[in-house]
């Protein structure tokens, strides 16, 4: 198990002195957000979706996603590989927009219909912690939105951005739906113990599982070996608290249908292979919930290794 580093404060991660690049960067999203403001989020996450989708349907990012969709769908055609990869990214500008809009996504429940929505709030109830694991699909910033909705106040775990004055917008706009704390991995440090102790006391973690960790459980994904996250299932089998695989698709617009799944954690004298068993069960539980919804899942992560020539295709030109 590797080290988790966090913080919670966002001074914390903002500590790099800023370039200038990183001013641009801030000022583009800032004037973005501004413009977008007088917009319902209907209109305003309609429209980011089709921008994206007409800007942002060639480059390397979406060379490795139709790299990834061949990989792990050889069964569907280029053409629908290519119609799953241009859906992928008009669901992420709308993602994109809607992050800044959290505030308002949850002050509005009638968007999120979560299916077994009574389990969650019986683990989440009762007495004890509980571990929420979930994945690149729908919205995965608003799933919070949906858990403080049924009275669940989720802390969560996020990625550092390395513009730090992006990441000051963002721990911003994300905390607001995070009641439990909002934790950042960090290049240095250790968060397993205050994750742990979290869980333990009766809190609720949220955590994004889905992405490629080479310290993490291998197995096989969509037919094809890479290596996952194990800390959701980590957490869970430590401190004896529920795992949950915990997601959402987006059904029309901006409203979403969550998707609760409980991921049954062995509790042998071996440890490790407990978490190894639990952590292929929730791959299991997320591949078939992106093989039910492919246009809704972040297929520009580095989830598998491609071949030389696979590689040498995705990067052949410069973003």
């Amino acid at each position: 198990m590797g080290d988790w580093p966090i913080s919670t404060e966002p001074s914390a991660v903002t500590a790099e002195r800023p370039e200038l690049r990183h001013y641009l960067e801030a000022w583009t999203l800032r004037a973005v957000i501004f413009i977008l403001r007088p917009l319902s989020i209907d209109s305003a996450s309609w429209l980011m979706g089709k921008v994206w989708r007409l800007t942002q349907t060639r480059g390397r990012r979406h060379r490795r996603a139709l790299a990834n969709l061949a990989l792990a769908m050889p069964e569907k055609s280029e053409a629908e590989r290519r119609r799953i990869a241009a859906d992928m990214v008009e669901n992420f500008g709308r993602v994109f927009v809607e992050v800044f809009r959290l505030g308002e996504l949850q002050a509005q429940p009638e968007r999120f219909d979560v299916h077994q929505s009574e389990l969650i709030t019986h683990l989440a109830n009762g007495g004890g912690g509980l571990v929420l694991a979930s994945l690149h699909q729908g919205n995965w910033e608003a799933n919070a939105c949906a858990l403080n909705a049924l009275g669940v106040k989720p802390a969560g775990v996020y990625r550092q951005l390395s513009n730090p004055l992006v990441e000051e917008i963002m721990f911003r706009e994300r905390s607001k739906v995070y009641p439990g704390g909002l934790y950042c991995r960090r290049p240095h440090g250790n968060i397993a113990r205050q994750l742990l102790q979290l869980v333990k006391a009766g809190g609720t973690l949220a955590v994004l599982s889905d992405l490629k960790d080479d310290s993490g459980v291998f197995l096989d994904f969509f037919g094809a070996p890479t290596s996952a996250n194990s800390f959701a299932a980590f957490v869970a089998r430590m401190t004896g608290a529920p795992l949950v695989a915990a997601g959402s698709y987006r059904t029309d617009g901006v409203h979403f249908r969550g998707q609760i799944e409980l991921v049954q954690v062995p509790h042998t004298s071996d440890r490790n292979a407990d978490i190894e068993v639990a952590t292929k069960r929730l791959a299991e539980v997320f591949e078939r919930w992106i093989r039910a919804h492919p246009e809704q899942w972040l297929w520009t992560h580095r989830k598998w290794r491609l071949s030389d020539e696979e590689e040498a295709l995705v990067g052949r030109t410069k973003d």
